[in-house]
C-alpha cells in the first residue's frame, strides 16, 4: 500500500513555493539589485530539505512587504550543482544572508521563527505576521507556542511511525476547521529531531498526542479515536469553543493515503500519475474513477455522480448495506469539493 511520507504530508500544508528562484544567469544580478537576498541551498529530493521547505516558505510569507529590504530566494543544488560547488556550498539544506557584498551563514535551527528573526536583525528588515495552519516548532519557539496561546493541540511524533503519519492527514482537516478560532493552535514536534522533548514529556510511544491549556500544570493526553469528530469533541471540551462537528460526521469510507494522494492531485497540477498512484491504494478505486471523470468533466463528472448516488440513498428498497456503501461514496465526493473549495485559489 502506498503510504505518504510524513515530509510530504507537511508539505501539503503550504505546496506553492512562495520564494525566488536562483539560477546561474540570475544569480549576481539577483544579489546585485537586492539591499538584502536571503538564499536557501536545497534539493528537491533530500530530506531534510523537503522538511524545511514549508518554513522557508513562511519565512518568504514573512517579508513579502519588506522587499526593499530583503528578497527571499532559493537555489536548487540538485538542478545546478556546479553553481553550488563554486560557492562553496557544503551542507544541504543551508541558509545564507548576502547584503552589500558580505555574506553571512545561518547557523540555527530551520524553524522559520528563528530564521525570519536572524535574517531581520542583519537586514533590518520588518516582517510581518504569519498565519501558521500547523506550527513546527523547536524546543525554544514551543515554549513560546503554548505560552502564548490558550490552547495548543500537539502531535508528537517520529518520521518511523506509521500511524503518526495516518494521522497527519485529518489532523490538517481539523487545524483547517479551527483555522478561524483564535485561541486555537496547531502543531507537530519530530521527536527524533528534538530529542529534548523526550527528556521534558517524558515521550514513550507515537503518536503522543497532548492538548496544552492555558492554566493547566500538565498537558492534556488525548487517547481517544483519532478521527476528526471526536479530536473536535475534546477541543471543544477543554478550549471553549462550540464548531459543529457535523462537518466531520463523514469519515466512513475515506482512507487516509487515498486522502494524502488526492491532496497531491489538486495541489500539483491535477496529473493523470496522481489516478496511476491512486490505483495502487488498496479500496480506493471510487477515488480512482472520480479523478479520471474529473479530469475529462471537471466538476461536473462530480456533481452528476453526487445526484445519482443521492437518488440511490433516498430509494425506499435500498438495503441497509447497499445504504452505507452509497454513504461512503457520498463522503469521498464531498472530500472532493472540500479540497477544490480549500484550494481554489492556488489550483491551476
Amino acid at each position: 500500500m502506498f503510504l505518504c511520507s510524513f515530509a510530504l504530508l507537511l508539505k501539503l500544508i503550504s505546496s506553492e513555493r512562495l520564494y525566488y528562484t536562483l539560477d546561474p544567469d540570475n544569480f549576481d544580478s539577483t544579489l546585485k539589485a537586492n539591499k538584502c537576498t536571503l538564499v536557501r541551498y536545497y534539493t528537491q529530493h533530500q530530506e531534510q530539505s523537503i522538511r524545511s521547505f514549508n518554513d522557508y516558505n513562511l519565512v518568504a510569507k514573512s517579508f513579502e512587504n519588506a522587499t526593499k529590504d530583503i528578497l527571499v530566494a532559493g537555489l536548487d543544488c540538485g538542478k545546478y550543482r556546479r553553481e553550488c560547488f563554486n560557492r562553496h556550498v557544503i551542507e544541504i539544506p543551508s541558509v545564507r544572508l548576502y547584503c552589500d557584498g558580505t555574506n553571512t551563514t545561518y547557523e540555527g535551527g530551520y524553524s522559520f521563527e528563528s530564521i525570519v528573526k536572524w535574517s531581520s536583525e542583519i537586514s533590518g528588515a520588518k516582517p510581518g505576521v504569519v498565519h501558521q495552519l500547523i506550527h513546527t516548532p523547536n524546543n525554544r519557539t514551543f515554549r513560546n507556542l503554548i505560552d502564548n496561546n490558550e490552547c495548543v493541540f500537539t502531535l508528537f511524533h517520529t518520521p518511523w511511525c506509521g500511524a503518526c503519519k495516518r494521522f497527519m492527514p485529518r489532523m490538517i482537516r481539523i487545524a483547517r476547521f479551527f483555522k478561524d478560532e483564535p485561541n486555537v493552535k496547531f502543531a507537530e514536534v519530530d521527536a527524533d529531531r528534538y530529542r529534548s522533548f523526550l527528556r521534558d514529556y517524558d515521550l514513550k510511544a507515537y503518536p503522543d498526542i497532548r492538548l496544552f491549556v492555558r492554566g493547566e500544570k500538565k498537558p492534556l493526553e488525548y487517547d481517544g479515536k483519532r478521527t476528526p469528530a471526536y479530536v473536535t469533541e475534546f477541543i471543544n471540551k477543554y478550549c471553549g469553543t462550540k464548531l459543529e462537528m457535523k462537518n466531520f460526521e463523514g469519515e466512513a469510507g475515506l482512507i487516509d493515503d487515498a486522502n494524502a494522494i488526492l491532496e497531491e492531485f489538486f495541489l500539483e497540477g491535477k496529473k493523470e500519475i496522481y489516478v496511476q498512484k491512486m490505483k495502487q491504494v488498496q479500496h480506493a478505486s471510487f477515488y480512482a474513477e472520480c479523478m479520471e471523470g474529473f479530469l475529462a468533466r471537471g466538476n461536473d463528472h462530480l456533481l452528476d455522480v453526487k445526484a445519482k448516488l443521492t437518488e440511490l440513498l433516498n430509494q425506499s428498497t435500498i438495503t441497509e448495506k447497499e445504504r452505507n456503501s452509497v454513504q461512503k461514496k457520498l463522503n469521498i465526493i464531498s472530500f472532493f469539493f472540500e479540497l477544490i473549495d480549500s484550494y481554489k485559489d492556488g489550483m491551476n
